[in-house]
């Protein structure tokens, strides 16, 4: 009996130890957004990162974890690694041109910027997004897609790394007046990238 009850105790042990680890490495993950902002005329893509991963990346690209923090060379090509893994198409397969803006670290993130024209007529899009993919198998990308009025996600798990959206209406944003939840910005490039 005292054999049975200190088992359970090794295994009722052992299974809050590992719960303890899974929290000490949380799952890699990626958030980016697609969104019109009818005031400045542009769809806007905004990646978010988180610091401790973008370090991570960095080493595992070869450079130290630091970099990413104080050379504003690391901080670009990260940016660009980020902007040459993300694509947007129309349904018919023709790319829609994207525009570099910026990047900027805050509050424990690294944010990188898009610009595209707006769109109209579109009935889809297809998104291809693979960031960080190649250097973690468990890495999720999600994006969220605000283009239609409604909140459509897509998410990029495993070996996924394409996705397709279907807006209930042609878009029409040329028109209609689409509001943009955030605050106008302004972009710039360099180590302290983005004012508001």
């Amino acid at each position: 009996m005292k054999m049975r009850l200190m088992s359970c105790a090794v295994l009722a042990y052992l299974v809050l130890l590992g719960q303890g680890m899974s929290h000490a490495h949380p799952q890699k993950a990626a958030i980016a957004t697609i969104e019109p902002n009818a005031r400045t005329g542009v769809i806007e893509i905004v990646h978010r990162f988180s610091q401790h991963d973008a370090e991570h990346a960095a080493h595992m690209l070869g450079r130290s974890a630091e970099s990413i923090i104080s050379d504003p060379e690391v901080q670009q090509e990260f940016a660009r690694y980020v902007i040459s893994s993300f694509s947007i198409e129309t349904l018919n397969g023709d790319e829609i041109t994207l525009e570099e803006v910026g990047y900027e670290f805050d509050r424990g993130y690294i944010w990188v910027y898009q610009e595209a024209p707006l769109l109209s007529e579109v009935k889809g899009l297809t998104v291809r997004y693979s960031a960080l993919q190649d250097i973690w198998p468990d890495q999720t990308n999600t994006v969220n897609v605000k283009l239609d009025g409604n909140v459509k996600t897509l998410s990029f798990t495993g070996r996924t790394r394409v996705n397709s959206v279907l807006f209930d209406a042609p878009l029409d944003l040329d028109r209609e007046d689409h509001g943009h939840t955030h605050e106008t910005k302004s972009h710039k490039h360099g180590p302290d990238t983005h004012t508001h």
